[in-house]
């Protein structure tokens, strides 16, 4: 009990020394005009080329709300496309509309392969869970939720992870991820070293 009394006296401390900052109130408002014979520099959303198209009133003053252009939002830039390793697995199936978007050396000559779809997480993970088991892969590990899913497949010495999950930064695309490597025994060192 005087445990949690001390634990709460020391909460309410730092809440009261927390809230007593004034910080915030010590800076003053950054200038609105740059000086004379200064050229005005451009910051934040404005130096990509957007303007300032509304004004909001804060504690008195009155501030722009940079809003970028429409022509910058409706571009988007277009990667160069990327080439399937040669030494992705032959029995190791690709989705019917991915794209590959990065392919990654891993520590171990593993690789890992990125791909771009529009193909709907479950569809995608159904894909993998029937070709892998037609291509004598053995499910190892999996996880299945609405919006992510992830399997561990194995055939022989050849390991391969596929992850399906959302792409967070392009709406209605998913992005599927396989880690392939070959297993190899574990090296304990030199027998007969003491």
């Amino acid at each position: 009990m005087r445990t949690l009394a001390v634990a709460g006296t020391g909460v309410l401390l730092a809440a009261v020394l927390f809230a007593s900052c004034t910080c915030r109130n010590q800076n003053p408002p950054p200038p609105t005009t740059a000086p004379a014979g200064v050229p005005e520099r451009k910051s934040g959303f404005q130096a990509g080329g957007a303007s300032a198209s509304a004004t909001a009133t804060v504690a008195g003053r009155t501030a722009a709300t940079p809003t970028a252009p429409a022509a910058a939002v409706a571009k988007t830039p277009t990667a160069e496309p990327v080439a399937l390793p040669s030494n992705f697995p032959s029995d190791v199936p690709v989705f019917k509309d991915a794209q590959v978007t990065q392919v990654q050396s891993l520590a171990n000559d593993a690789n890992n392969v990125l791909f771009s779809t529009t193909g709907k997480v479950d569809e995608v993970f159904a894909f993998y869970q029937d070709k892998m088991a037609q291509s004598g892969f053995k499910v190892t590990q999996q996880i299945s939720r609405p919006n992510y899913g992830f399997a561990t497949y194995k055939k022989g010495s050849l390991i391969a992870n596929v992850t399906i999950a959302e792409d967070a930064r392009n709406p209605g695309q998913q992005i599927i991820a396989i880690m392939y490597e070959e297993e190899k025994p574990v090296e304990w060192g030199d027998e007969g070293e003491d």
